[in-house]
């Protein structure tokens, strides 16, 4: 599809932007995340030495399908899923076909869906935190930087009310979002993200039921620990989201923060304090050329309200679920790169 067919603007108008965050909030990045899963804990299993082991061929064979995930493996997982109607199933389906492993009842044993798909989605959000939004905000911070140094003697007029007030600096007004936006960027780099695998209610029932006296908890809290993870000791069949939940109300947070500046820069240029510079062949207006418009922080505004009120409606949504579980959660998840 072209960018010209897009539905929404994030895959049309924004798309050269935004188009390298497929990495991690699309259906490819999902089901590639999903077969990772898989594969990491097939070979946490097979270190646990409850099955014979793998021979070299199946290790390498598992080591090339985690190194590389093409659009044929993606193409063959959706024929799958369009014959079963299963998303999951189809990646343990694609993975039996394509290892050709002795013992293919070692893939998915004793998981339950929610088990690999809580893991799926928080590893891309936790590789979007560490590789683009951190970054990205360190950008920002480094930028605001510059401003409030080259800035710091320059006097800024204020005002409270609206009213002319006593005098600041362009410098300390920077150093005002760069205080507030710091405190963020801590936040975030500290945080934790949470994961579960206990099976289809929580109980290991399952994995208990296969091998009775092994310590299934233990393993699973390794599991987590070697995907830098935190365990969720007591869940139902699903991940609380809780974790998510928090990580949103912090990107909320920050988006309102981000709000605050662009209007007071919208407020800045319009009151004459500060001055833009037209890019070269650029028309600020289809009667007024001679206009300079701030669009950017007018389309920025605008995003980052309907981020927020997405991250809104995600949060309520996830904090919510039918006794085990009901499928609710499912469709709110794929949204979440909105």
């Amino acid at each position: 599809m072209s960018d010209f067919h897009a539905i929404s603007p994030l895959d049309g108008r924004y798309r050269q932007k935004l188009a390298h965050l497929s990495d991690y909030f699309s259906e490819f990045a999902l089901m590639r995340s999903r077969v990772q899963v898989e594969l990491r804990y097939l070979l946490v299993l097979d270190a646990a030495g409850l099955f014979a082991p793998l021979n070299h061929a199946e290790k390498q064979a598992i080591e090339r399908q985690l190194d590389q995930f093409t659009d044929e493996d993606y193409r063959q997982i959706k024929e799958i899923e369009s014959r079963i109607n299963h998303d999951v199933k189809a990646c343990e389906m694609f993975l039996r076909e394509t290892l050709g492993l002795r013992q293919p009842n070692m893939i998915h044993f004793g998981l339950t869906s929610e088990d690999v798909n809580n893991l799926a989605y928080t590893l891309l959000l936790k590789e979007y935190l560490e590789r683009e939004q951190l970054p990205q905000l360190r950008s920002l911070l480094e930028q605001l930087a510059t401003l409030a140094e080259s800035w710091c003697a320059v006097p800024f007029p204020a005002r409270t009310h609206g009213q002319m007030a006593s005098p600041t600096t362009g410098g300390k007004e920077m150093a005002v979002y760069i205080n507030r936006l710091l405190r963020v960027y801590r936040f975030l780099r500290a945080f934790r993200f949470r994961g579960k695998l206990n099976g289809a209610t929580g109980n290991f029932s399952a994995l208990v039921a296969a091998f009775p006296q092994y310590d299934w908890i233990e393993f699973s809290r390794q599991f987590l620990q070697s995907l830098d993870l935190e365990y969720n000791p007591a869940t139902t069949q699903i991940e609380d989201h809780d974790t998510w939940g928090a990580y949103f109300a912090i990107v909320r947070q920050l988006n309102n923060i981000l709000l605050d500046f662009d209007r007071d820069m919208w407020l800045y240029l319009t009151l004459g304090y500060l001055v833009m510079e037209a890019d070269a062949g650029a028309v600020g207006s289809s009667t007024m050329p001679h206009k300079v418009n701030p669009i950017n922080f007018e389309n920025s505004e605008g995003n980052l309200q309907i981020s927020v009120a997405l991250l809104n409606g995600i949060t309520d949504k996830l904090g919510n679920s039918r006794l085990q579980r009901d499928l609710s959660d499912s469709t709110v998840e794929r949204n979440k790169g909105v």
